[in-house]
């Protein structure tokens, strides 16, 4: 029969080596995880494209468009016209008559 040694029991150095081994492993791939994300981010969430001599940056994640004028983004809503317009309503109006002729004495 194979005596049991104190070795052999849960907390021998080779059940340690091989904890210390997986937790390793683990924080690696977890840190390579976060430096793929990084790149990712740094060199290829945006797309640049120019129309009509304006740079826009596109973000590849949210689809915002925003434009770059002198290397900094802009990424406000465009400023909207400031035109009115008029229209004929065929609608009869009921109000009182505001103005009212003086009479002559």
């Amino acid at each position: 029969m194979k005596q049991i040694t104190e070795g052999d029991g849960l907390h021998s150095s080779s059940w340690l080596k091989r904890s210390v081994t997986k937790l390793t492993l683990g924080v690696g791939l977890l840190g390579f995880a976060a430096f793929c994300a990084l790149i990712v981010q740094i060199f290829a969430r945006y797309q640049y494209v120019v129309d009509n001599g304006v740079v826009w940056r596109i973000d590849r994640i949210t689809q915002q468009a925003c434009r770059v004028v002198q290397s900094r983004v802009n990424c406000t809503a465009p400023v909207h016209s400031t035109s009115t317009s008029i229209s004929v309503s065929p609608s009869l109006s009921t109000s009182a008559r505001l103005f009212t002729p003086k009479k002559k004495t």
